[in-house]
């Protein structure tokens, strides 16, 4: 499947035969995902202005092929840009906490270029953090969508990139749960 990439495009986005939700595309491979789907990818009347972000993602380009299904010319974009909080990123010069910088006029999400806020997060002490935050990088497509299946099933949200970085075990069990979700 997959759709041209248009910015502010809002699309369908198939996760399952039965799961759809939408995504509005922003720069190359950014996408912000919303806390919203349904069973059958039909979207009448959709205001995103009343639905609240989910994950602002870098999918991968196999994500976008296989699961962006058609643009929703309907549905008016919103203003969108990359999270202004600070957001996590595994450097390396170790693990850090890093606050985003937008640079040049194209507004390039540029991860290299951070102001290091903490640096070497322990998996222990720093564990609000860690979980609080998101990772900073291409989201791997398999693990993108367990994670939203997961949590349009469940509103539970589980990032196995991230616990796998920072939790090695939790990682391992999730992961294996979404093998076993997906018949992997």
């Amino acid at each position: 499947m997959g759709v041209q990439w248009k910015e502010n495009a809002v699309v369908n986005v198939k996760l399952t035969e039965n799961l759809y939700t939408v995504a509005q595309l922003y720069q190359s491979t950014h996408v912000q995902f919303f806390k919203i789907s349904n069973t059958t990818g039909k979207w009448d009347k959709l205001n995103l202005m009343n639905v609240p972000k989910y994950i602002f993602s870098f999918p991968d380009k196999h994500f976008c092929q296989e699961h962006f299904q058609e643009i929703l010319k309907h549905v008016q974009p919103i203003e969108i840009a990359p999270p202004q909080y600070a957001v996590m990123s595994s450097l390396i010069k170790g693990k850090c906490l890093v606050e985003t910088v937008l640079k040049g006029k194209h507004k390039i999400y540029d991860s290299y270029n951070v102001k290091i806020i903490r640096k070497g997060l322990d998996s222990v002490q720093d564990e609000n953090i860690i979980r609080q935050y998101e990772m900073i990088g291409m989201e791997n497509s398999l693990y993108l969508k367990f994670r939203l299946v997961y949590f349009y099933e469940t509103g539970i949200d589980i990032d196995i990139s991230k616990l796998s970085e920072f939790y090695p075990e939790e990682g391992r069990k999730w992961a294996g749960i979404f093998n076993k979700r997906f018949n992997l």
